[in-house]
């Protein structure tokens, strides 16, 4: 189960009662709302153009897992001896938590062609949406690759577990509370990818400190690419704004307060643990779910907007709930980490050959149960 997780984060960011039902509720766009945001986002198709050309890199700056992991059995072998056994266990568990959610992107590409105002009709349209969205996928699928190359090299991982989980994972499907809505579909990926930066760069600063030098640059640059790509839908979500402002900031309101931003694979057998080791080891946790919101408060400009009513209302929360300072004081206090350690000694992940989460994985990252 993911109980765990979803405590340890309300812990941090207690909501009030109407709220907690709405998380479980699955809010419709009533069709007429719909079709006047998917003709909204569709007259942005030449700023989606131009966005694109901004965040996507172009083919002599791409670079490809083969720049950090040796294609040959003999270079695997010997990044194997070198680093991949010195791989701690429980990185090793954020590790390939990174890498499942990474491989799910087919689920994200599929949601962006439901949204008639982004969608790709033929699956090669000569637009900004479609070429975004192409573009978007085709460097976000180098990132499961690497990670996975890597992971070949690391002895104490039990890769046909993983592959299985993978597939049921895809197989099993996994719901945003996007529901064709092209507002949710730019909120949600604002969050989430520097929702993934943030661990992924974590990882590599984790494994630069125990001197896996391929390991930390391989994850820095995976996170790198969030960064950027988060960057699109962030700028995408400031012109939708400027052009209706109540509807998108009620969207914000629902995927960012009502929902709390649902992070993939949380249908994953593991994910529980995985996320109390990102959480235990700082990869990722409350702290920074504020400051992701806090950031986006103040890129959209939040405090300036003019509105009425609910809107406005919503606006208010937001920006009281998501506040730097609020984010520095859960970091400050460790908000959530003793607890999630506390909950991985004798934990089962089938993620590892020896499945059984000790007190010696726990010293090896510095943690104590």
């Amino acid at each position: 189960t993911t109980e765990i997780y979803t405590l340890s984060l309300h812990d941090a960011l207690p909501i009030c009662k109407e709220h907690e039902s709405a998380r479980i509720e699955q809010r419709i766009t009533p069709p007429d709302v719909l079709a006047h945001r998917n003709e909204l986002v569709r007259s942005l198709d030449d700023r989606a153009g131009e966005l694109a050309d901004k965040y996507l890199l172009p083919e002599e700056k791409l670079w490809f897992p083969d720049k950090f992991i040796p294609p040959s059995l003999e270079g695997k072998i010997d990044l194997r001896d070198r680093e991949g056994v010195r791989v701690p266990r429980l990185l090793a568990v954020v590790l390939v938590g990174n890498g499942i959610t990474e491989d799910g992107l087919s689920m994200f590409e599929t949601m962006l062609n439901r949204a008639e105002g982004m969608a790709d009709d033929t699956g090669a349209d000569d637009t900004g949406h479609a070429k975004w969205s192409r573009g978007w996928t085709a460097e976000e699928l180098r990132h499961g690759r690497v990670i996975r190359s890597y992971l070949e090299c690391v002895p104490t991982v039990n890769l046909a577990a993983v592959d299985r989980i993978q597939h049921k994972y895809i197989a099993g499907g996994f719901d945003p509370g996007i529901r064709r809505d092209p507002y949710r579909l730019v909120v949600y990926p604002s969050m989430q990818e520097p929702a993934t930066e943030t661990p992924h760069k974590r990882t590599g600063h984790t494994a630069h400190d125990h001197e896996l030098l391929v390991l930390a640059k391989t994850s820095i640059q995976v996170g790198s690419d969030e960064g950027r790509h988060g960057n699109y839908y962030a700028d995408m979500g400031r012109e939708i704004i400027a052009l209706d402002p109540e509807g998108f900031i009620d969207e914000y309101h629902y995927i960012a307060h009502e929902r709390m931003m649902v992070m993939p694979g949380a249908n994953m057998d593991g994910f529980d643990v995985f996320m109390n080791a990102a959480i235990a080891m700082d990869m990722y946790g409350p702290a920074d779910y504020v400051k992701i919101a806090a950031d986006l408060n103040k890129r959209w400009d939040l405090e300036h907007l003019s509105l009425s009513g609910a809107a406005d209302e919503k606006r208010e929360i937001l920006l009281r709930k998501y506040t730097h300072s609020r984010a520095e004081r859960l970091r400050e206090k460790q908000t959530g980490r003793k607890k999630a350690a506390e909950s991985l000694l004798g934990a089962r992940i089938p993620w590892l050959m020896d499945p059984v989460i000790t007190q010696a994985d726990l010293a090896e990252v510095g943690l104590a149960a």
